[in-house]
């Protein structure tokens, strides 16, 4: 097999193994998994005096 061949082999792997992945998520093998909230229920959004500081960060870029 040619060098291309191996890549198209793996990018075919790489996105039946996507495949499998997004429909586990929908329909999971064990539906008790699924039964835990992702989120905290306690979950609560930062205080807005710290969203600037934040945003200041990403801006310069964090060092």
């Amino acid at each position: 097999m040619t060098p291309r061949k191996y890549l198209h082999l793996f990018g075919f792997l790489i996105l039946l193994l996507s495949l499998v992945l997004l429909l586990w998520s929908f329909w999971p093998l064990e539906s008790s998994v699924r039964s835990l909230p992702i989120f905290p229920e306690d979950m609560q959004l930062p205080d807005l005096s710290v969203i600037p500081a934040m945003t200041g960060l990403f801006l310069r870029g964090i060092s």
